[in-house]
């Protein structure tokens, strides 16, 4: 395996699952890795995703992470978040101040994180 895989490889073990994957797509775009190596890292990437949702259960922390970022990324005030996930101030403000979050919130949040991802990468291609 080739340096920049093993990096790739260090990202997800350390957890730090959302540089793993930008780095994998960096990497592959590049032509840094291997068709081998493209093709395990792809079979990972789905395995990465999944790890960040297990990490968003039962952790106020990550989603108020998430919830800034895209505040920051869209460019949204509080309310603008809130009008566009369709999500109420109640809920915003349980986020905020790293409260209990139902589940649906909580998917509301990472749908929109994953739109973030989705749109950056496919600005790349």
């Amino acid at each position: 395996m080739s340096y920049y895989f093993e990096k790739f490889l260090d990202y997800w073990r350390a957890g730090r699952i959302e540089d793993a994957i930008k780095y994998f797509e960096q990497c592959k775009e590049q032509g840094l890795f291997s068709q081998e190596e493209i093709e395990k890292g792809e079979e990972i990437i789905p395995t990465l995703i999944e790890q960040l949702n297990e990490s968003l259960e039962d952790n106020p922390r990550a989603i108020f992470d998430l919830y800034c970022r895209i505040k920051e990324k869209r460019q949204w005030n509080d309310d603008g978040l809130c009008e566009n996930l369709g999500i109420s101030k109640e809920d915003s403000g349980k986020i905020k101040n790293l409260g209990p979050t139902s589940k649906y919130i909580v998917n509301k949040i990472q749908n929109e994180f994953y739109k973030l991802i989705l749109e950056k990468y496919e600005k790349r291609l």
